[in-house]
């Protein structure tokens, strides 16, 4: 039987929704800890050239944007990326 999604799920329009950690249910101790102790930045290879703001990624809860380093709005061919995690959505729902 399939499982229900909560409520609080959404799934973003046009342009994402902005919501604080505390708002996305992470305790906001942890968050800043595991904030500063966190290096991201853009990466040079192949050829791409990512410094400055020419590299973005998003840290997203529900459907929301909590965090953004970088650009968030930065788009990036990512199929490679996308392939595993297919394959470990798929893991992770065929170990259920």
């Amino acid at each position: 039987m399939p499982s229900k999604l909560p409520d609080w799920i959404t799934y973003p329009g046009e342009d994402w929704i902005d919501i604080t950690p505390t708002q996305a249910g992470l305790d906001a101790t942890q968050w800043r800890h595991f904030i500063a102790n966190k290096s991201v930045k853009g990466a040079e290879w192949e050829g791409e050239d990512h410094a400055g703001n020419r590299w973005g990624t998003v840290f997203i809860r529900g459907g929301y944007r909590v965090h953004v380093w970088g650009d968030g709005d930065y788009r990036f061919q990512t199929a490679s990326m996308g392939k595993a995690f297919t394959w470990a959505a798929l893991g992770l729902a065929v170990d259920r």
